[in-house]
């Protein structure tokens, strides 16, 4: 089964990017004479010296400058409409725009013209009209509603000023203390981003990926117990019980903000069938390790039930991490702005970090919980995880 494709797919398959370009199929060959002299343009790239390592390192290191720039703007699109604006009115100029909006015109000509030249936005030679293309408005706008695209990629942005205070008012500590920060510290619109962009896969792909297992969808359709341990803002699970009313779905977590949006946005949709509980309030509270969790699950599942369990798709090695992952920049960069903050938030955390569950460790650990076996799952394609089916 093919999922719908993420905006992240292009760094993992190796799409071609803006320093090469792929030929039309039915593109005319150049004959041996041709191919065997060396082009104008050719040369004078050969003449050109090579940059020495420090302009190398400036460069890189203001590529990032400008990547963090544009993510602000990016949140700010988001926040005051700007890019929903462009989908309604555009093309159109600013002058247009910000009266449609009922913004400053100088402000929003100023970050027009940064979108465009970041290619975020598209605009004419004059740069004087801006609009969206249907691709752009799939990745940027259209989240929810008759539009809803697989590609929808913006969500992440809303919390990226928050991640930001986040590193000068707590990390600083973090670092020099070893003290941890539990997700319920962090400020709510950190968890609406998180759970803004794993929704889109859960709401687009979750239901179809479970469908492809065998038997799955019958024991779905008449109707089981499902379980979401570690369901943060309920979306996975409320795509479940949508699909499948006949399901009773309850969802644990221990981050209470992620279990307010969950029960909200349940009510909102109509739900009557998904519940979201934290077992740290439960009067059965939780196990001594974090181990025993997964001990936990194992038994809870019933004869003939599965355990499907996702989590990033770590190489082996941190070696090989850092110089094969394409997507390792960002994991590490998760890692040091949540996830490891959340595991050192615990007495007897394990200190993973986003990239610490390699698919030999996750094996290892579901083995070693009780469970008979344990496998990758194919049919679950996801941008940035694995999954992986364990049975009893």
């Amino acid at each position: 089964m093919q999922s719908p494709r993420h905006p992240l797919d292009r760094v993992r398959m190796g799409d071609v990017g803006a320093a090469g370009f792929a030929a039309p199929a039915d593109a005319a060959l150049p004959d041996a004479a041709e191919a065997a002299a060396p082009s104008k343009a050719a040369a004078e790239a050969a003449a050109v010296p090579a940059k020495d390592e420090h302009t190398q390192m400036q460069e890189l290191l203001g590529a990032y400058i400008v990547g963090g720039m544009t993510c602000n703007l990016i949140f700010l699109g988001e926040r005051l409409g700007l890019y929903q604006g462009l989908k309604e009115h555009g093309p159109c100029t600013a002058a247009d725009l910000a009266a449609a909006l009922n913004l400053n015109e100088r402000y929003v000509t100023e970050w027009l013209r940064q979108q465009a030249s970041a290619k975020v936005i598209s605009t004419d030679a004059e740069a004087e009209q801006f609009w969206l293309t249907p691709a752009q408005a799939d990745v940027l706008v259209n989240e929810h509603g008759p539009d809803a695209s697989p590609h929808f990629f913006a969500g992440m942005f809303s919390c990226i000023p928050a991640m930001s205070r986040m590193v000068e008012d707590r990390l600083v500590d973090c670092f020099k203390s070893g003290a941890g920060i539990s997700y319920d510290e962090i400020e709510p619109a950190v968890t609406c981003g998180v759970c803004r962009e794993l929704g889109v896969w859960a709401r687009h792909a979750l239901v179809p990926s479970l469908c492809a297992l065998p038997g799955m969808r019958g024991q779905l359709e008449a109707g089981c117990q499902v379980a979401d341990v570690g369901c943060g803002c309920g979306e996975a699970l409320m795509a479940v019980a949508a699909a499948f009313p006949n399901c009773a779905c309850t969802g644990f977590d221990i981050a209470e903000d992620a279990l307010r949006v969950a029960r909200e946005e349940a009510s909102c949709r109509g739900l009557a069938n998904v519940s979201f509980v934290n077992p740290g309030l439960d009067d059965r509270g939780m196990p001594d390790k974090a181990f025993q969790v997964l001990e936990s699950i194992c038994k809870a599942v019933a004869p003939g039930g599965a355990y499907i369990v996702g989590d990033m798709s770590s190489l082996d090695s941190h070696g090989e991490n850092v110089h094969q992952h394409p997507l390792a920049p960002m994991l590490y960069g998760f890692s040091c702005h949540l996830c490891l903050p959340s595991g050192m938030s615990a007495p007897d955390g394990a200190a993973l970090g986003t990239t610490g569950i390699s698919e030999r460790k996750m094996k290892e650990m579901l083995l070693a919980a009780g469970f008979k076996t344990a496998q990758v799952l194919p049919e679950f394609q996801h941008p940035l995880n694995r999954y992986y089916i364990a049975n009893v």
